[in-house]
């Protein structure tokens, strides 16, 4: 056997003087095979006793440093999480508040989890509520999962983290506060997720602070107002279009037209006309879906060059003029864009049997969109048995 084959097979461990030698060799493989064998038979390596003033324990914490920042490192903390010794519990506790890596933090956190909260430095709760390592948070709240604590903000942030093992506090004036400092932290997305199952008093709250709110938090409020409560949702459209803020704006536009003319008033609806001569197109797009009232629609047509916003104003006419509307979009059934083409004839549609009759000559026009539009238009309103007759088909 080669000596450098020799060097890899394991000594027999039968003292602390050789389990000591083993955790310090140079030879990866000889630490890894002391560790493992540790990780055995943790009370076996603790009756060692004592080598230089040292237990097992106490030469696993000084000398883990071998590994640290390496695949090994996880080798030595698993090694040291055999054992439930307060030195242990202090190791973690500081790789815990060190540490930036996720995979440490998480394996120091599974050891205190086995550790009453009481016997753990105040800190813990420090380390819980502060937003610069949101994963060194994450991992302190699997520590505190079972904390009986009573402070709102360490309650607010456990549910947060919690994966819905901890319900959260209600909102309301005694943690509005707290909620509000969530809201603008590291945990937003999970913050806004919590509330949202709170329903509409919470909404309501939040609206009434609206000029204390960020643009991303005005922008969920419309969103999820938009979604759930689209009744209370005018009030908000009128600031959000008075902000002057681009993606306000447009979500506020987006959220009118969402919410649709039966709720929102043509008073608010009438802001929409600033704005469809934006030069944005998407802002020009929206405005025209809000349907502000007054708006000569064959006019703007005239100059509006995008396809998606003449495709809303397309509707806008259809839904102002009706079957005054056809002629316009037969014109439209022959555009170069399918997206023109495809709002026409869905509006062609909704038009009923008025549309059907017109559209009827069209399914022998010389331009095959056309004729394809005609055909789908004449389906879609049941005119199947004229179509049979008429094609022969």
């Amino acid at each position: 056997m080669s000596s450098a084959t020799a060097s890899t097979v394991p000594r027999p461990i039968r003292s602390a003087r050789s389990l000591f030698e083993a955790l310090r060799a140079p030879d990866f493989f000889a630490r890894f095979a002391a560790l493992r064998a540790i990780q055995k038979e943790p009370a076996v390596a603790l009756s060692f006793g004592i080598f230089e003033g040292q237990d097992v324990i106490d030469a696993l914490i000084r000398e883990s440093h071998r590994g640290a920042g390496t695949a090994e490192w996880m080798q030595w903390l698993g090694t040291l999480d055999c054992f439930e010794d307060p030195r242990t519990r202090d190791f973690f506790f500081r790789l815990l508040c060190d540490s930036d890596e996720p995979i440490v933090l998480f394996a120091a956190a599974r050891h205190l989890a086995r550790t009453p909260v009481s016997s753990l430095p105040e800190s813990i709760y420090d380390l819980l509520l502060a937003n610069e390592n949101p994963m060194r948070a994450r991992a302190a709240a699997v520590v505190l999962e079972n904390s009986q604590t009573t402070s709102i903000r360490v309650c607010i942030r456990l549910a947060l983290l919690s994966g819905g093992k901890v319900p959260a506090p209600a909102l309301d004036p005694d943690s509005l506060a707290a909620w509000l400092d969530e809201l603008n932290g590291a945990f937003q997305l999970e913050a806004m997720s919590a509330l949202e199952t709170q329903q509409e008093h919470v909404w309501i709250r939040l609206a009434l602070l609206w000029d204390e709110l960020g643009v991303r938090l005005r922008i969920w409020l419309l969103q999820w107002g938009s979604r759930e409560f689209q009744a209370m949702l005018p009030g908000l459209l009128t600031q959000a279009l008075k902000t002057g803020d681009y993606t306000l704006v447009l979500e506020a536009l987006r959220a009118m037209a969402d919410a649709g003319e039966r709720i929102v008033p043509e008073s608010i609806r009438g802001l929409a006309v600033a704005f469809l001569s934006d030069l944005d197109p998407a802002v020009r797009q929206a405005a025209v879906a809000a349907a502000p009232p007054g708006v000569n629609w064959r006019e703007f047509l005239v100059y509006e060059t995008n396809n998606a916003v003449r495709s809303e104003a397309v509707v806008q006419l259809a839904k102002t003029e009706c079957e005054q509307a056809i002629p316009f979009l037969f014109d439209s059934l022959r555009s170069g864009d399918w997206q023109v083409r495809a709002v026409a004839a869905g509006c062609l549609i909704t038009l009923g049997t008025a549309a059907a009759d017109a559209v009827k000559p069209l399914v022998r026009d010389a331009d095959q969109n056309v004729q394809t539009a005609a055909v789908r238009i004449l389906l879609a309103l049941h005119e199947d048995e004229w179509l049979e007759q008429e094609l022969l088909i």
